[in-house]
């Protein structure tokens, strides 16, 4: 069934931290091909890797027009619903908080605190998945990288080609080298439309 609200895709995406800006993040994902589980905020510790299957597109235009509307930044990664349900993948449980302790402790991981009442009590919004893990491998050939500008795609893919060369100088044999193809294929925000600020892009690192 196609259903406008929800994508058989699902997105994590990255956000400011106190290091790290939300890009730089990103380029930290790519380099260590995963994203490290997290406890924060997730009752009783479980370290977790979180996903949304709300539509890119959606939350795309949700940070563009108001970027305090949302934790995130315009940089993450989407991969297919399928894949992240072999991984162990699962929607969470919205449930009061007196509920939890019901739970099997196989499923514990899934619980989000539902209190439709409260301010900041129903996160229903996020459709959110969760992976219990605390590092998730990423396979380029089932993962697209999620980036605001060209720019910053383009910059990815001549860092790649520029090290190839490097190496290749450093061996000697810049003449046979084997052009590698870039690993990672990108969805582009500004491609579909969404126009975010240029801003100052941290350094591709390797």
């Amino acid at each position: 069934m196609i259903r406008g609200d929800l994508s058989n895709r699902l997105i994590h995406l990255t956000r400011d931290s106190a290091e790290l800006s939300a890009e730089q993040v990103l380029q930290s994902i790519v380099n260590e091909r995963r994203l490290r589980g997290s406890t924060k905020d997730i009752k009783g510790g479980h370290s977790v890797a979180c996903f949304t299957e709300a539509p890119l597109t959606a939350l795309a235009q949700m940070m563009a027009s108001d970027p305090t509307a949302m934790r995130y930044q315009p940089f993450g990664v989407m991969v297919t619903r399928d894949w992240l349900y072999a991984q162990g993948g699962r929607p969470v449980i919205h449930s009061a908080p007196n509920e939890y302790d019901a739970l099997p402790a196989s499923m514990q991981y899934r619980y989000v605190r539902y209190q439709p009442d409260r301010r900041n009590g129903d996160w229903t919004w996020e459709r959110e998945w969760r992976v219990p893990t605390t590092s998730l491998a990423l396979d380029p050939a089932h993962t697209t990288l999620i980036v605001p500008r060209r720019a910053i795609a383009d910059a990815y893919v001549n860092k790649h080609y520029e090290d190839l060369f490097n190496v290749a100088l450093a061996l000697e044999e810049v003449g046979f080298a084997v052009i590698a193809p870039y690993e990672w294929h990108f969805v582009v925000l500004e491609d579909l439309g969404i126009e975010f600020p240029a801003q100052a892009a941290a350094p591709v690192s390797a």
